[in-house]
C-alpha cells in the first residue's frame, strides 16, 4: 500500500514539473513591437519582455523609457500566449490588438527605444 501511494505521490509530482517547465520556456525572452492601431495606444512602438511568469511592457513616455505594467501571463495551448486581454500568436508573433512583433533582447528594445526618444528631441526646436 505504501509503495503505491509513493508512486502516487511522485506521478504528481512529475506532472506538475512539467507543466512549470512549458511555462517557462518564455522566461528571458523579449519581443520588439510595432502597434497597427494607435486607437488601442499612442504609443507606436513597445517592448515586451517575459521573465518569471511575468510579462513586461516597455515603451517611451515623454523622453524616459517606462514600464507602465507588469501582468502574468498564461500559454493557451502550444501556440498562444494570453496576458492583460492580449493574445499573442507564437508562430506569426501578432497579437489580437494588431501588434506585429520581432524576436528581439532588453538591450535591443532599450536600445530603439532610446533612439526614439533621441529623433524626437532632434525634431523639437524648443
Amino acid at each position: 500500500m505504501r509503495s503505491i501511494l509513493y508512486g502516487i505521490l511522485l506521478t504528481l509530482s512529475f506532472s506538475f514539473a512539467e507543466n512549470v517547465q512549458a511555462a517557462s520556456d518564455l522566461n528571458g525572452k523579449a519581443l520588439f513591437c510595432e502597434s497597427k492601431s494607435l486607437l488601442r495606444s499612442k504609443h507606436a512602438f513597445h517592448g515586451l519582455t517575459f521573465d518569471k511568469f511575468n510579462v513586461t511592457r516597455h515603451q517611451v513616455d515623454g523622453y524616459s523609457i517606462v514600464r507602465p505594467w507588469i501582468n502574468k501571463y498564461k500559454l493557451e495551448g502550444t501556440g498562444k500566449v494570453a496576458f492583460r486581454g492580449y493574445y499573442l500568436d507564437r508562430v506569426t508573433l501578432k497579437t489580437t490588438h494588431g501588434d506585429i512583433c520581432l524576436v528581439s533582447s532588453i538591450e535591443e528594445i532599450t536600445q530603439k527605444l532610446n533612439e526614439i526618444i533621441a529623433t524626437a528631441k532632434k525634431k523639437n526646436k524648443f
